[in-house]
């Protein structure tokens, strides 16, 4: 399934900005002129199968489910070069072919250039048992008949799930010069999903 992002709520995996981390059949760059988001995207240069593979030290919760997608930018310079299969994977084991979510590159209906995948991830093969709170590992890879370009850039998590969290406890209110302070219990809930980023509640001041 190939598309728009349809949420404004999402998790970066990764921009692409920086080669750290990266590795690949063709050697690993980074391109600040050829990008579709922020500083730089990510270039592989050659004829080798393993375009794009990271183990992320720091596992990334995707406050996510089936029912959420998995976003990125990918170019390709020749898709007429393709020869065999390929796959684009996430896992939760920090390694392929366990626990992990796959989509053939096949599938994808990818053209030469710039394409914007939207992948849901029920719609994805599975190995094992991914857990989508825990995702530590990345891979793109192709057969090819002869050297192709390819580029990546953002990849991140769309249609977040929100958990409904809990109304406060042992809520207090002072009163001070023009002021009220409130103070409550910390949220017992994993996280508060934003854009892009997680926040926990603690106390405010008004």
């Amino acid at each position: 399934t190939t598309g728009s992002a349809n949420s404004s709520e999402f998790v970066v995996l990764d921009y692409c900005d920086s080669e750290t981390g990266w590795n690949s059949s063709n050697g690993i760059n980074i391109d600040t002129e050829e990008k579709k988001e922020g500083y730089a995207s990510l270039i592989s240069q050659g004829g080798g199968t393993d375009w794009f593979k990271k183990t992320f030290d720091t596992p990334v919760n995707s406050l996510c489910d089936t029912s959420s997608y998995l976003d990125l930018w990918l170019y390709v310079s020749d898709v007429s070069k393709f020869n065999g299969g390929g796959q684009l994977e996430i896992t939760s084991a920090g390694r392929p072919d366990v626990d992990e979510y796959n989509w053939a590159v096949g599938d994808l209906n990818l053209v030469n250039g710039w394409n914007e995948l939207h992948l849901q991830i029920g719609s994805a093969n599975v190995m094992g048992n991914p857990d989508l709170s825990n995702i530590n590992f990345f891979r793109l890879y192709q057969f090819v008949s002869g050297e192709v370009i390819s580029r990546v850039d953002i990849i991140k998590f769309s249609g977040v799930v929100f958990e409904e969290l809990a109304a406060p406890t042992n809520l207090t209110a002072m009163g001070g010069d023009g002021s009220v302070s409130l103070d409550w219990d910390d949220n017992t809930e994993a996280s508060l999903a934003g854009k892009g980023s997680l926040a926990t509640v603690g106390a405010i001041s008004m």
